[in-house]
């Protein structure tokens, strides 16, 4: 992977996501507007500014998770996985790191804020939650991207992922005024990434097993399809 390039759209998105943050009068009184997310009753052009906000650096990451597992099996992958190196306990690895990158990726979210902005300074125990949530979701999100390009294709899976988060985002809204069943509110797990939305949508014990759930099963099928993957192919 093109590790440089890629940290470098993941910079470039922390640093759009600040100067459109303080330079928005839509997002005052917001100390962390990425943890806050999406209002849901807010109008289309507002609705398209705090999206645009919350949603740039986490498309910089996921460029940075493209190719995550396809990219190292052609490379590096091929030879320990042919040196009878397990291919569960490799998979497990890659994800174990992209929990690392993730956990950095938003610490260095945080940080930024923090540098620019003295409001950030402020913490608390429904920040640390704001914050813990956002962080298992990103998790989540780019755990099914992963599992995706196994099963399909890494151009493929980027797109769906991206077009799920995003679409999930405006649908929600509409979902909630037609009562719709909290089962289709946990498909579109998103929303759990955002403080303004979570509290709405589910308690913290349910976002927790659900997100916990959906990580589960991107597991478990990324390792049942590895398994399958013919690498000396």
């Amino acid at each position: 992977m093109k590790n440089n390039m890629r940290w470098c759209l993941v910079f470039m998105g922390l640093f759009i996501i600040q100067v459109l943050f303080s330079s928005s009068k839509l997002m005052h009184g917001n100390v962390y507007p990425f943890l806050a997310g999406v209002p849901m009753t807010v109008s289309a052009v507002t609705t398209s500014i705090y999206l645009m906000v919350w949603y740039l650096p986490i498309v910089a990451l996921g460029f940075y998770f493209t190719g995550f597992v396809k990219d190292s099996l052609s490379q590096y992958g091929v030879l320990l996985l042919v040196r009878q190196y397990s291919k569960w306990r490799w998979l497990l690895k890659r994800f174990l790191y992209l929990i690392i990158v993730t956990g950095i990726f938003v610490s260095l979210q945080v940080a930024v804020h923090i540098c620019f902005f003295r409001k950030g300074m402020q913490f608390s125990e429904a920040i640390l939650v704001a914050v813990f949530f956002y962080f298992v979701t990103l998790i989540v999100l780019f755990s099914v991207q992963v599992t995706l390009e196994i099963v399909t294709d890494v151009q493929i899976a980027f797109l769906v992922v991206n077009i799920m988060a995003i679409c999930s985002v405006l649908a929600m809204p509409s979902l909630m005024v037609m009562h719709a069943p909290k089962l289709v509110a946990y498909f579109l797990f998103t929303n759990l990434g955002m403080d303004y939305r979570r509290g709405e949508i589910s308690t913290m014990i349910e976002t927790m097993l659900v997100l916990l759930a959906i990580e589960i099963v991107c597991i478990s099928i990324a390792m049942y399809k590895i398994k399958k993957i013919d690498i000396l192919r």
